[in-house]
């Protein structure tokens, strides 16, 4: 989620599904603190701009830049849909490599509670802070930021897709058919562009090997995004 402070305080940009839930943990948390946390009812709307500057604001909008990555934009929060034309935001996503996950399998590129921040690039974009105090969990993160152990990640694939939650494989060596190493999980896609959680060290094999990718008698091939800083693991 996204932090935007305000007059009034903070506002926390978070997917619809998971709203009650995080209102319910931040409260479990608040102890004696004389603050409020509850569902904002204005600005009731979220909107994303890329491709271009904020023009034309609705009145009583806030425009902030997405903290992620320079080419998904800006978040637009406002009462009212600003008069601009409309885009494939999702596809947009999806063609810059970025992952957004869900609390139900089979509708995001991971699962919330299922994924560690590395595994979906948070240690890539400003997502995970290694520098504040305890929190829970932080000492597995810790371990794989300082060790380099995130073994699986959320990366590119282009092809013939296959439906979200579908098992990747490695072509088997006889006919070049799937059947061989199960490599990651496919995500969502549009068109020929999609996101996978793939275990690295096996896609470099199999590039090593001269072998492709497939799920449900579809192929693909993997990449890297241009923004990550880490790269295929060494053979």
């Amino acid at each position: 989620f996204f932090v935007v402070r305000t007059e009034a305080g903070f506002l926390i940009d978070v997917t619809a599904p998971m709203r009650d839930d995080l209102v319910k943990r931040l409260t479990f948390y608040k102890l004696r603190a004389k603050v409020a946390i509850e569902p904002a009812g204005s600005p009731s709307g979220v909107f994303a701009i890329w491709d271009g500057e904020p023009e034309d604001v609705p009145a009583g909008g806030m425009v902030v830049r997405d903290p992620r990555l320079a080419d998904l934009g800006y978040r637009l929060y406002a009462d009212t849909a600003p008069q601009w034309e409309v885009g494939d935001y999702a596809a947009h996503r999806i063609a810059v490599g970025m992952p957004e996950g869900s609390p139900e399998e089979g509708s995001g590129d991971f699962v919330y509670g299922d994924a560690f921040p590395h595994e979906v690039l948070m240690d890539q974009f400003p997502g995970v802070d290694f520098t504040k105090g305890c929190y829970v969990g932080q000492e597995v993160v810790s371990r794989m930021q300082h060790r380099g152990t995130a073994r699986k990640r959320v990366i590119m694939v282009e092809g013939e897709l296959p439906a979200p939650g579908a098992t990747i494989e490695t072509t088997s060596e006889a006919g070049g058919e799937t059947g061989g190493k199960p490599v990651g999980t496919m995500g969502l896609s549009s068109g020929t562009a999609g996101l996978a959680m793939l275990r690295l060290d096996r896609v470099r094999e199999a590039l090593d090997a001269g072998q492709s990718l497939g799920a449900d008698g579809k192929t693909m091939t993997a990449k890297l995004q241009p923004w990550v800083k880490f790269g295929w693991p060494q053979g």
